[in-house]
C-alpha cells in the first residue's frame, strides 16, 4: 500500500494544547483547526492520488481514501505527523495510542542510524549503523546508555530481531558478500552463532522463542529449532515452504502469527502499471523549425 507523506504543517494545524481554564475553548479550536485541515485535504491532487475523504486517524498519524488515476482503483494512503517528517537525522520518536503527540526519545547527531526492535521488556532499542556493520542497543532509562551488540568485518547489518526472552537477538549481516543470519547474546558478549547456512534474510522469532525463521535467497521460508536452556543452542535449518516472494535484504516482507500455525506474507499485485515510451528519430531536425 502506498504511503504519501504530508507536507509540513505548522505545528498550531495539528494540534493546540488545552490549558485546564480553558479546556472547552481549547478543544474547540483544536476540533476547528483539524477539520479545516480535512477540508483541505479532500479533493486535493497529490501525485497521482485525488483525496476522497479522510477514513481515520490515531497517533501514527491520518488514513485518507484516494483515488489512483494512473490504476484506476481506491487506496488508502497514510500521512505521518509534523514530528515525524521534520526530523532529517531519522531520531527515533515515542507515541502513546490511540491519540497522543510523537516525542522524541533520542537524537541521532552525525550519523544517518535506522531502528530494528525493541525489548520484549521495553527498556532497550536495537539500531543499527546504515553505513557501518555495526549493530547497537540504547538503554531508554535516564542515562541512555549506548552499547554495541554485534560488529561484522564489512558489509552492513539489518533486520536485527530480540527473542522473545530478550536473552537473544537474531540479525542478516553481508559481511561475506552473501547475506546470511546470525544470533548473538544480549547482554552483548564475544558469543556469536551462525544460523543460516547457503544464504538468509529476515530472521523472525516463533512466539514461544523455540523457532527462529528466516527466509532463503530463492524465497523459501526456513525454520531453525532452538533448545531452550541457559545456553543458545540452534538446530539445522530445515525448509518450511516456498513464499514466492522476491526477498529483500532490508525489507521485512513476512510475520509468523502467534500461534505457530500460519504467517503473513506480501504477494505481489496482479495488476502492474502499464508505461508507454516514445521514442522520436532525426530529432535534430526539430531545432531547425
Amino acid at each position: 500500500m502506498p504511503e504519501i507523506r504530508s507536507p509540513p504543517l505548522a505545528e498550531s494545524s495539528i494540534r493546540l494544547k488545552a490549558t485546564p481554564d480553558k479546556s472547552r475553548s481549547n478543544n474547540r479550536t483544536y476540533l476547528d483547526a483539524r477539520e479545516n485541515k480535512e477540508r483541505t485535504m479532500i479533493g486535493k491532487t497529490i501525485s497521482h492520488y485525488r483525496i476522497v475523504e479522510k477514513i481515520g486517524q490515531g497517533g501514527m498519524g491520518e488514513v485518507y481514501l484516494a483515488e489512483d488515476t494512473a490504476l484506476d482503483r481506491k487506496v488508502a494512503l497514510k500521512f505521518r505527523p509534523e514530528a515525524f517528517t521534520s526530523d532529517p537525522s531519522r531520531s527515533p520518536f515515542r507515541v502513546s495510542l490511540p491519540d497522543s503527540k510523537p516525542g522524541q526519545v533520542f537524537k541521532f547527531k552525525g550519523r544517518k542510524f535506522s531502528l530494528d526492535d525493541w525489548s520484549p521488556a521495553g527498556s532497550h532499542l536495537l539500531y543499527h549503523d546504515a553505513n557501518q556493520p555495526e549493530l547497537w542497543a540504547v538503554s531508554l532509562s535516564e542515562d541512555q546508555e549506548h552499547v554495541r551488540v554485534a560488529q561484522e568485518l564489512s558489509g552492513f547489518v539489518d533486520q536485527a530481531q530480540f527473542s522473545p526472552d530478550g536473552r537473544w537477538i537474531a540479525y542478516n549481516t553481508n559481511e561475506t558478500s552473501r547475506h546470511e543470519v546470525k544470533v548473538v547474546p544480549f547482554p552483548p558478549a564475544d558469543d556469536k552463532w551462525p544460523i543460516s547456512t547457503d544464504g538468509g534474510v529476515q530472521p523472525t522469532w516463533s512466539n514461544d522463542g523455540h523457532e527462529l525463521y528466516f527466509l532463503a535467497p530463492d524465497g523459501t521460508l526456513m525454520a531453525v529449532e532452538i533448545n531452550p536452556g541457559a545456553k543458545f543452542e540452534p538446530g539445522m535449518p530445515h525448509q518450511l515452504f516456498e513464499t514466492g516472494i522476491s526477498v529483500s535484504p532490508q525489507v521485512e516482507q513476512y510475520a509468523p502469527h502467534p500461534d505457530g500455525k500460519r504467517f503473513l506474507s506480501l504477494k505481489p499485485s496482479e495488476q502492474s502499471a502499464v508505461f508507454q515510451f516514445n521514442v522520436i528519430l532525426n530529432w535534430t531536425s526539430l531545432l531547425e523549425q
